[in-house]
């Protein structure tokens, strides 16, 4: 049977600046024979009966099969999922996330067929909401994400926000070596912000936040590893500072934001979950980048996560580090000029991986083949 797809993504954000859009979104749409999207956001829909009803119109009027959503227990009901079940429908739910807000789900996961997550541990989470988890990582457009013919010209860079562990590794980096560096994402040209500052300047949102993360054990710990962030959040000095000032990119376009994996010796990945890296058990997890860099061909050095282990070979497809001093010293080696055999057959050797196993077609199929769906792909 022809799957005629419904994607339901609740979003203030125009849809072609989404990151869906860039990401699972084409793939769904080429895995369908009908596909429609909605968004009641942007329809000026908030209330979840209205939105419930538009989206069984929408059913019925395009002879929908599939409904794929990605949100939570503020944009639909219960009752529009079991409604949608005895129409033939088959739900499917979308979440990463999962071990920071896993109460904004709890509601209405065992409501849906499935409910895929990225994380390993939400599995467990979910099936004490009675749900039906599929665990499957993230993955990389392999169309969108490209390697660029280009001239190497850093020996390492990051591109991100300025949160978690990121300031104190890129610390680190600047006061224990001389490589040349390329630093981008919002935050690190005020590199002396403090997080203290943040929480007071908007209390109310520290105050909600504190009130949805105390409910549950995850939680309990990211609020734990927040407050003691405050009082050990990594200041650069002076010294630092002005190095990191001289590394600091301009805002990159998407386009640039890709090419730079290729003019980067070693590109770097930090995997600590909020603030977590300051108990002494941090908390790890894979991001979406760790897929979209190996797929841009890129030379990636990122934490030696079990789970990542399996997706890449070490030292042959990616660069894993486990502590602060391996990253320093992988850094260092591997964007020698004298390695530069070494660095691109592990390019080549990471974007064959990820075109044979860490597509979104390919998370798509294994979704599809756990509901017994056939698909176009």
């Amino acid at each position: 049977m022809a799957i005629n797809t419904l994607l339901f993504v609740p979003s203030a954000i125009a849809p072609q600046r989404a990151e869906y859009f860039k990401h699972l979104y084409p793939a769904l749409k080429r895995a369908s024979s009908k596909f429609t999207y909605y968004n009641p956001v942007l329809h000026g829909l908030l209330d979840n009966e209205n939105i419930g009803e538009q989206i069984l119109s929408i059913v019925k009027r395009h002879k929908i099969n599939l409904f794929f959503a990605m949100t939570n227990n503020t944009h639909i009901t219960p009752h529009t999922l079991d409604k949608l079940r005895t129409l033939g429908v088959t739900t499917i739910n979308f979440s990463s996330d999962n071990l920071d807000r896993p109460q904004s789900l709890k509601s209405i996961s065992s409501h849906f067929d499935a409910c895929w997550v990225t994380e390993p541990e939400a599995v467990i989470i979910m099936k004490d909401f009675g749900a039906n988890p599929i665990h499957l990582p993230m993955a990389a457009d392999p169309n969108i994400f490209l390697p660029i013919s280009t001239k190497e010209k850093y020996d390492i860079s990051f591109c991100g926000a300025k949160n978690s562990s990121r300031p104190f590794y890129i610390y680190k980096i600047l006061e224990n070596t001389s490589l040349s560096m390329a630093v981008g994402g919002s935050g690190w040209s005020n590199s002396r912000e403090r997080a203290s500052a943040r929480s007071v300047a908007d209390p109310l949102y520290t105050l909600r936040y504190i009130a949805n993360n105390i409910t549950f054990k995850e939680g309990r710990r990211n609020i734990l590893a927040d407050a003691i962030h405050i009082l050990r959040e990594p200041q650069p000095s002076i010294e630092v500072q002005n190095k990191l000032s001289k590394f600091l990119l301009p805002v990159l376009s998407f386009p640039k934001y890709i090419q730079l994996y290729s003019e980067t010796r070693v590109s770097l990945g930090f995997n600590e979950r909020g603030n977590t890296w300051v108990l002494p058990k941090p908390v790890f997890h894979h991001r979406l980048r760790d897929f979209e860099a190996p797929m841009s061909g890129a030379c990636y050095l990122m934490r030696r996560l079990p789970e990542m282990l399996e997706y890449y070979s070490e030292d042959k497809e990616m660069l894993f580090y486990s502590s602060l001093d391996e990253l320093l010293e992988k850094a260092a080696y591997y964007s020698r000029p004298e390695k530069a055999f070494v660095r691109q057959r592990i390019r080549i050797a990471a974007r064959k991986r990820s075109l044979r196993d860490h597509t979104w077609e390919n998370r798509l199929q294994k979704l599809f083949k756990f509901l017994k769906l056939k698909s176009e792909l």
